[in-house]
């Protein structure tokens, strides 16, 4: 996974982008082996110039695949708190996407096997038992 982290040089300190790298690199367990493919790019800035305490820290997150995008943006206090549910954030949808897929893949098998049209006779194993089409 490729990693391009942004941010204004007044606010994004080297040890922010190191917090950054830590945090979003972790994401790579939970991508599939494709991850070479992916590009995650990171944008750590504040919302305002005039505001000072509050939840002035925005953090965006854009992680791409061929073919798919995922986005994931948080405002908090500090912009590593802003990054950290930014983090959480995009790993759900992460995940909520590889589930999408594996669904999809599972269902075209269920239906590739009811339109083969197998004998009773055939046995099927699943997780250590024995089921038979039909029942």
């Amino acid at each position: 996974m490729r990693l391009l982290i942004r941010g204004s040089k007044k606010f994004f300190s080297p040890a922010l982008q190191e917090y950054a790298r830590k945090r979003f690199l972790g994401l790579e367990k939970v991508l599939d082996s494709d991850s070479d493919a992916s590009k995650l790019e990171l944008r750590v800035e504040k919302v305002t110039k005039k505001h000072h305490e509050g939840r002035v820290w925005q953090a965006k997150a854009n992680l791409s695949f061929p073919g798919q995008l995922i986005r994931a943006e948080c405002i908090d206090e500090s912009p590593q708190a802003a990054l950290d549910v930014a983090r959480d954030e995009l790993r759900k949808s992460v995940i909520h996407f590889r589930e999408r897929l594996r669904a999809s893949r599972l269902r075209g098998s269920r239906k590739l096997k009811k339109d083969l049209h197998l004998s009773p006779q055939a046995r099927f194993y699943r997780k250590g038992r024995i089921r038979q089409e039909g029942r």
